[in-house]
């Protein structure tokens, strides 16, 4: 993803002067995804200053402008793109699928944008959250735990409701996260920190006196 901008910087705009309106599609395919990368690698508090490009600076409203322009301009030139190709005549299906982004991967970015943009402005309007920084959004523990759920009982593609939920209990299990026992004078806390720094060594002496006791 890193990588992903670096084809697609500004400074390709100039072909838009070097090549004429021929090129107009090309450019507009630039300028788009150039800012959509940007506004998706928000990733520090000071790279938008140091590169001098304001869609890297950290989301701090939720009426922000690179917000609209993603669930606006950028999946309205996605869809006006997909029907444009679906709206020429002589084509083969084969050639007209060529010249656009493939289903699947347009339904990912109109997701990735609507998830982004609903998550920024969600933890915005919470007290106390400052601004967002929209490269750090991953859903690799909820990728993990359903990998490990379809990795039970022989690789279950299509579990039941029931065997999900034995499934949960054995995950819970088997990362220590036991079940409370109803009535007992203990608590289970899950996402308790476990120290393993080794205690200190009682003295000779300490050991005597405990004896006596």
């Amino acid at each position: 993803m890193t990588l992903c901008p670096s084809p697609t910087s500004q400074d390709m705009n100039g072909i838009e002067m070097l090549y004429g309106d021929g090129h107009r599609a090309t450019v507009e395919f630039v300028r788009h995804f150039d800012k959509f990368f940007d506004c998706l690698n928000v990733r520090s508090m000071t790279e938008g200053f140091k590169k001098r490009k304001p869609n890297l600076l950290p989301y701090r409203s939720p009426n922000d402008e690179r917000l609209t322009w993603l669930e606006t301009d950028f999946l309205n030139y996605l869809q006006n793109w997909d029907e444009r190709v679906e709206a020429r005549e002589h084509i083969s299906k084969q050639n007209k699928n060529r010249m656009k982004l493939s289903r699947e991967t347009l339904e990912g970015l109109r997701m990735t944008v609507k998830s982004c943009v609903d998550l920024s402005r969600y933890l915005l309007g919470r007290p106390g959250v400052h601004c967002v920084l929209s490269e750090k959004f991953n859903q690799d523990p909820l990728e993990s735990y359903f990998g490990n759920q379809r990795q039970m009982r022989g690789g279950n593609e299509a579990p039941s409701v029931l065997q999900f939920c034995q499934n949960a209990n054995a995950l819970r299990l088997k990362s220590s996260h036991l079940l409370a026992v109803r009535g007992a004078n203990v608590t289970t806390y899950a996402d308790a920190l476990i120290d393993g720094t080794a205690l200190p060594r009682r003295s000779y002496t300490d050991r005597n006196n405990r004896g006596h006791i």
